[in-house]
């Protein structure tokens, strides 16, 4: 689910498990949205704990959404 929500004073919208903190709905920062290669769509971005890499697969309309929030 994309929600807004502020970490550290900068802006996230992303959420995800992060492996290494082993923590669900943990928000993601620097989130790119990007296209796989089987045509599906991922968000990229850093967990604002530990730094370790994340990602989360979205629909269409997720990827759609995500990408207006990115360029506001």
């Amino acid at each position: 689910m994309l929600k807004l929500a502020m970490a550290g004073g900068e802006r996230t919208f992303m959420t995800g498990y992060c492996v290494k903190c082993k923590t669900k709905d943990q928000e993601m920062k620097d989130v790119e949205v990007v296209q796989t290669k089987k045509g599906g769509w991922m968000g990229k971005g850093k967990c604002t704990v530990c730094g370790c890499g994340m990602c989360k697969m979205m629909s269409k309309d997720q990827a759609d959404q995500a990408k207006e929030e990115l360029t506001k």
